[in-house]
């Protein structure tokens, strides 16, 4: 509008008329008429940049709180999307920018031999999948996507085209691989996890102090306090608290009787002090979860898959492994952001 006269008419803008006569009657009343008359055009267009300028404000504010979308906040300090990001990127993503070549060349390979899998093969096995509760659980437990965790599958069952093509595996073969992942003393058991502890724990070597740990517990004082306070342990700065643990493959285990204490234990419960290993121990029992053994229907083409790909490695794979190395070396890769222009394979 800046292009027009100062005798731009705002009932002309929105498409109404004024009689020619009362125009005639304006012109008429000379140089005060038109001063009115500017006047009168000027607040119309004064509101409605009043109008625009407080949309733009609104869709201003709208821009800026997605901008600093909040993961969470600290005594009113935020934490932002951006920074929650910058932070994984920082920490994971040399390994996320590998893995997906990896992935993406394992695809691409099984695809150049002829045994990729088509998409209805791996929505198939994803429905199967999700079919089982505590697969379904786990998934949304991790916070991965259908999309994330058909691409798993899509990759699995590409390696194993590969590595297990013209191998044959017998129903026994995979019962016999389900029995051995659900055995409690393996350690690498894949399809068995046993009971899971969350604690927080004040470690002391006075007996004294424990004591006096356990009396200010009674009388209220936050368990997070006394452990900043008073433990001797690392996870003092954290209140006490530990990660989640696993039963016999957790530094508990390597003190004995620490363990059958901890899982012996209730949520809510608090124990102590006691004496470990030359240590005085108070223990806030946070969270247990009982051992779970998924079931063989939940993973058997699991089992199967795993046992294609053993058997495949067992076999003279040396011709199968120079021909995967030149198609490696063919590969075209670009990495678009220049700080991880190093993880292009050489």
């Amino acid at each position: 509008m800046g292009g027009h006269s100062d005798n731009f008419d705002i009932f002309e803008f929105v498409n109404v008329s004024r009689p020619t006569a009362q125009v005639y009657r304006d012109q008429a009343r000379g140089e005060q008429g038109a001063r009115g008359r500017r006047t009168r055009y000027f607040i119309p267009k004064m509101l409605a940049a009043v109008a625009v300028g407080m949309l733009l404000g609104i869709l201003l504010m709208k821009y800026r709180q997605h901008a600093v979308e909040a993961v969470l906040s600290v005594n009113g300090t935020v934490f932002s999307r951006d920074q929650f990001f910058g932070r994984l990127q920082t920490a994971a993503a040399d390994q996320v920018i590998r893995k997906y070549i990896e992935e993406e060349l394992a695809l691409q390979f099984a695809w150049h031999r002829g045994v990729r899998p088509t998409e209805a093969e791996v929505e198939a096995r994803y429905a199967e999948a999700m079919k089982h509760p505590e697969i379904a659980a786990d998934v949304a437990a991790h916070y991965v996507s259908p999309d994330d965790y058909k691409r798993a599958l899509r990759v699995q069952m590409a390696q194993a085209g590969v590595l297990g093509h013209g191998v044959t595996i017998t129903d026994g073969e995979v019962r016999n691989e389900y029995l051995k992942n659900i055995d409690p003393n393996n350690l690498h058991a894949r399809y068995y996890t046993p009971e899971i502890a969350r604690v927080a724990v004040v470690v002391t070597r006075k007996e004294d102090v424990a004591r006096l740990v356990g009396e200010e517990l009674r009388v209220g004082v936050p368990f997070g306090t006394a452990a900043q306070q008073h433990s001797q342990d690392a996870s003092a700065a954290r209140g006490g608290l530990f990660p989640p643990f696993e039963r016999g493959r957790s530094p508990f285990s390597r003190v004995p009787g620490l363990e059958k204490v901890i899982f012996g234990m209730r949520p809510g419960d608090i124990l102590g002090p006691r004496e470990f290993g030359q240590q005085w121990w108070i223990i806030h029992c946070l969270d247990l979860k009982p051992a779970r053994t998924a079931l063989f229907e939940s993973v058997q083409a699991d089992c199967r898959t795993r046992l294609e790909m053993q058997k495949g490695l067992a076999r003279d794979n040396s011709k199968l492994q120079a021909e995967l190395r030149r198609f490696q070396s063919t590969a075209q890769i670009q990495i678009f952001w220049p700080q991880f222009a190093h993880l292009v394979p050489r």
